[in-house]
């Protein structure tokens, strides 16, 4: 019986060991002069690899209108200007990398108006476990002020983000992230690199995005319909594995108390605090210095903390 455990332990050990974690980037593309690539090579696509799966990105690009929708990739960080031109920025003022990609999700003249959904097809199938998103600055800055073509966000109002598996042409689950959210007296617009948790969407081999916004007219959605991604991280066989938190190494930044019961104080260099449980999921974002921990349960967290130019990640103990 010893002997039969200590071989079913190995072979657990072996199986977590072969599930190799990759992450897909963009930095292996080639950005034009612009700093910004929308498809208008008419390719209809671009890829980025690594050493076990293909990801390929669909764009669809009218040189008549030099008009586009599906995916793009740009190096633009400018936060402030909410010109269209300033399409290709990412909201954060920041890169994870060198390059991120963008989505513009269009419109469906043909079809009620209806939002055109974009797209990524896998080579191989993958677990996926955990993407970054972004607002483009255009998009965040829409909200915020409106424009000639869209209103301001009011109360109850709100802009989110579907992430859809697929495998064989059937949806493994749907994923929702709030890009803006004005309800229940929010007034939250999304302004940093936000981390998903995407292991409930399971094995795939598509992923398939959406945008909903409550600002819809005669001619479908309002909003603006652009977000940015960016390190999508996954194994591509199909054994058990860890979801590791993005934890960066231990800088001086403390948060007290530590442990703590009913509320955390971070210092007031802080402008956005997340909390993470021990197995990468996102349990709460704030803006505020002071934090309630009532909703969570006793137990070891990570928090990450960003200052406006860098993260820091810090453990944090619930005792109640």
């Amino acid at each position: 019986m010893k002997k039969f455990i200590m071989f079913i332990s190995f072979v657990i050990l072996i199986s977590i060991v072969q599930a190799q974690e990759s992450v897909f980037s963009f930095n292996d593309l080639s950005v034009p002069d612009t700093g910004f690539y929308n498809g208008n090579d008419l390719q209809g696509y671009f890829i980025t690899t690594n050493s076990e799966v293909n990801a390929i990105f669909y764009n669809n690009y009218d040189p008549t209108w030099n008009s586009w929708y599906g995916w793009a990739y740009s190096i633009w960080h400018n936060d402030t200007s909410q010109d269209f031109n300033n399409q290709w920025s990412v909201y954060s003022g920041y890169l994870l990398d060198t390059t991120f990609a963008l989505a513009y999700v269009g419109i469906d003249w043909n079809n009620n108006y209806e939002n055109i959904p974009v797209g990524i097809k896998f080579s191989n199938k993958i677990k996926p476990l955990s993407l970054y998103v972004a607002n483009t600055t255009y998009t965040a800055l829409t909200i915020k002020n409106g424009n000639y073509f869209s209103q301001a966000f009011e109360q109850g109002e709100y802009f989110k983000l579907l992430i859809i598996g697929i495998y064989n042409n059937r949806i493994t689950d749907t994923i929702v992230h709030y890009l803006a959210d004005y309800r229940n007296n929010l007034s939250y617009i999304q302004k940093d690199w936000a981390y998903i948790d995407l292991t409930s969407l399971g094995t795939i081999d598509s992923l398939c995005f959406n945008l909903v916004s409550t600002d819809i007219g005669d001619y479908g959605m309002n909003t603006p319909g652009y977000f940015a991604i960016d390190q999508l991280r996954f194994v591509s066989n199909h054994t058990s594995v860890i979801n590791k938190l993005p934890i960066l190494p231990q800088k001086t930044l403390k948060i007290y108390p530590n442990p703590a019961n009913n509320y955390i104080t971070v210092p007031n260099t802080i402008k956005t605090t997340e909390i993470y449980n021990t197995k990468g999921i996102l349990m709460g974002r704030w803006t505020s210095r002071n934090i309630s921990l009532h909703t969570l349960p006793s137990d070891l967290y990570i928090v990450r903390l960003w200052d406006g130019k860098k993260w820091t990640s810090v453990k944090l103990i619930i005792q109640h």
